[in-house]
């Protein structure tokens, strides 16, 4: 029986592990804007709370992104924390910035799923909002994964250990027979090993910090790391 490995998607294989918190930001600072962290964590916080409401399983990648950005800009708009000036085409320099980005880490993370499917049974199990097997289509993440978990699908969001359980028993395996691999410590990396999972944390850039990292089996800094840590299991 192969080893089994569990992706996360988001600020892991689309981004390196930098949180799409703090990808957003990187590229405000990128394209100049005046708007302090605070404004712009009230406007991200903001504009999650709608995506799920409007994203159709169809929409790709690159839609998803827009969308997102939109309400930002919206928050940003009425609460006047943008200048004029800066307001000219900024969705569009956001997202093709951000998306442009995606291309390079997923060009990168997509050949390493496909090393990785000759000698392990892969999965994935992500935070998403209906439309995660679009993306995969999208970004050449096509047949790898032997079962996909979308939270918006199933009605579950990490960090409640049951989306990983569902992700097993899809499977059809033990979660001892399970590597789980994330960006997020407190969303990827505690729920998994609850239910008896091995764990490697992707540390990059986090929207928060955890205070402890004992649950946490492997830690490495780039997704590149993956196939050197799994053969050490």
């Amino acid at each position: 029986m192969k080893k089994v490995l569990l992706f996360d998607f988001g600020g892991t294989l689309d981004t390196n592990g930098v949180h799409w918190g703090e990808k957003y930001w990187e590229a405000y600072k990128k394209l100049g804007l005046s708007i302090s962290k605070k404004q712009y964590e009230e406007a991200y916080v903001y504009s999650e709370s709608y995506m799920a409401g409007v994203v159709k399983p169809t929409d790709t990648f690159k839609t998803t992104l827009i969308y997102q950005i939109l309400f930002q800009l919206l928050y940003l708009r009425n609460k006047k924390y943008l200048l004029p000036e800066e307001d000219s085409d900024l969705l569009y320099k956001m997202s093709d910035l951000c998306y442009g980005d995606v291309l390079l880490a997923t060009e990168k993370s997509s050949q390493l799923i496909k090393k990785l499917n000759s000698s392990f049974v892969l999965g994935l199990v992500s935070n998403f909002y209906g439309n995660l097997s679009t993306v995969l289509n999208e970004l050449s993440f096509t047949n790898y994964f032997e079962t996909v978990i979308d939270s918006s699908e199933v009605g579950i969001r990490k960090p409640d250990p049951k989306i990983f359980q569902i992700a097993v028993d899809r499977l059809g395996v033990l979660p001892e027979e399970v590597i789980v691999i994330g960006d997020s410590y407190s969303r990827d990396i505690v729920p998994s090993k609850t239910i008896g999972c091995s764990t490697i944390w992707l540390d990059g850039k986090s929207w928060t910090r955890p205070s402890e990292t004992s649950k946490a089996d492997f830690v490495i800094h780039s997704i590149e790391e993956v196939s050197d840590t799994v053969l050490e299991t």
